[in-house]
């Protein structure tokens, strides 16, 4: 666990580092003009990626700041379909919101909506995915490191489970979340030299009914494995079912990512070992704080990645809930 803490503090101090090398690069904030009017009165335009808990947490935790400050936000959501991502940015620029926040599909897609947004002078900010090389620019991605997030899942099941065969269902590829992990993890496997071998890594786009699929499709396929790391909480609670039913769950060391109330859950019951938590109603939230910081003139960081933090059965009270209160709000506002 030692090696775990300390990674955990490692990405919890490139948060400041973050910010402060952003000050040689910072985007142009809000002009002291645009400040005085739009503070008061802002209407947010606001891009779910997907339906899942995730993006719904993420989302409440912007609604819950929304309502403080008495802004309006308007919420759609792209169903993980660029086009839908593309036509929602259309109908959002089309209703003349001030700002749009959105958690980007595809890469390619999220070019084209930071290019509309520059054109129509309304400022975009970036949940989690990234945009494409391009003329199109967002002023801040506010996001977990993913990479670091699959260096710890690595690093931990090098430390845990030497020698062991693992494999890996991941998330919706394309936004660079899940191609970022990936890296992540398998450097963490080179590095650690414990002799984990990644045996297969297919994807299930964050849906728990592929991931049944996949993992139903590994375990009749004769795949052989100790150690199954699945992108989100949902996905494994999938994952954890096909083991329970083959009879494999206490021969499999599952872990996931996520924090959730049910992945706590599954800790509790022993059926997921190791979780990397982070709550997306935090992420939501600061993100209107970041906003808000715009359009008061202040500069705003091109980068700001959030902490996350292993959990086990060991510090499971460690986790950050993922449900907007008070005391979140207090804590990013003060």
């Amino acid at each position: 666990m030692k090696k775990i803490i300390k990674i955990a503090l490692i990405m919890t101090m490139s948060v400041v580092l973050i910010a402060c090398l952003s000050l040689f690069g910072c985007k142009t904030a809000a002009t002291a003009e645009t400040t005085a009017a739009k503070s008061e009165s802002l209407t947010i335009g606001y891009i779910m990626g997907g339906p899942e808990e995730w993006q719904q947490a993420e989302s409440d935790g912007a609604q819950f700041a929304c309502d403080k400050l008495g802004y309006e936000m308007i919420v759609l959501n792209s169903d993980y379909t660029p086009e839908k991502e593309i036509t929602n940015a259309e109908d959002l620029i089309s209703k003349g919101v001030d700002a749009i926040i959105m958690f980007t599909v595809n890469a390619e897609s999220g070019q084209k909506v930071a290019k509309m947004c520059n054109d129509a002078e309304i400022p975009l900010f970036l949940l989690d995915g990234n945009v494409a090389e391009g003329e199109g620019k967002a002023v801040t991605i506010l996001s977990y490191s993913f990479y670091d997030l699959g260096y710890v899942v690595g690093s931990y099941v090098s430390e845990k489970h030497p020698g062991s065969k693992m494999i890996y269902i991941t998330g919706l590829p394309g936004a660079g979340i899940v191609e970022d992990y990936s890296k992540g993890l398998k450097q963490a496997i080179k590095d650690g030299g414990a002799g984990v071998e990644l045996v297969a890594e297919q994807p299930a786009d964050w849906d728990r009914a592929k991931a049944i699929s996949v993992m139903e499709s590994l375990v009749t396929g004769g795949t052989e494995f100790s150690v199954a790391f699945v992108n989100n909480e949902d996905m494994a609670t999938g994952a954890i079912g096909v083991l329970e039913e083959n009879k494999l769950l206490e021969n499999v060391a599952v872990i996931a990512t996520g924090g959730s109330a049910a992945g706590l859950e599954l800790i509790k019951e022993g059926k997921l070992e190791m979780t990397v938590a982070a709550s997306p109603a935090y992420e939501g939230m600061y993100m209107i704080k970041m906003l808000m910081d715009y359009f008061a003139g202040k500069e705003i960081p091109e980068v700001v990645n959030v902490p996350a933090t292993p959990i086990t059965i060991e510090n499971i009270d460690a986790a950050v809930t993922w449900t907007p209160d008070e005391n979140m709000y207090n804590s990013i506002f003060g």
